[in-house]
């Protein structure tokens, strides 16, 4: 690796240590879902239906269920978000690859890997008229 690529990867790794992949305050109206490298969502708590966390041999599995949309993550200290799930507190999640993972603390949560399932049909226009 170039001394150019070492520091850019040396950089960013920085930068992403700054960015937990959970972010946990006061209550919020909305749990914002940043894929690594792909797409956000806002997915209001009024719409979520159920939260399940699940032991794994290669880690901890969180399965969020809102009206429309299931939310999948996987990841290490997973079980101690469910308190602050139900209160409405996570503001944010994001997964980041593994090798930021020596750049958080022990016990913090991290994802490696999320995915968002569903998606809102498109609306129609007030125009359309019914066919």
């Amino acid at each position: 690796m170039s001394t150019l690529q070492q520091s850019l990867t040396t950089r960013r790794a920085e930068t992403m240590a700054e960015w937990p992949c959970v972010v946990i305050g006061p209550q919020v109206p909305a749990l914002l879902v940043c894929v690594w490298q792909g797409r956000n969502w806002v997915l209001p708590w009024s719409c979520l239906l159920a939260a399940r966390h699940v032991d794994t041999d290669n880690g901890e599995d969180l399965e969020l269920s809102f009206t429309g949309y299931v939310v999948m993550a996987s990841g290490h200290n997973l079980r101690g978000l469910l308190d602050d799930l139900a209160a409405f507190r996570v503001s944010c999640i994001r997964n980041l690859p593994l090798l930021y993972r020596a750049k958080f603390p022990e016990n913090a949560p991290f994802l490696v890997w999320l995915e968002v399932h569903g998606s809102i049909p498109a609306p129609r226009s007030i125009l359309e008229t019914p066919g």
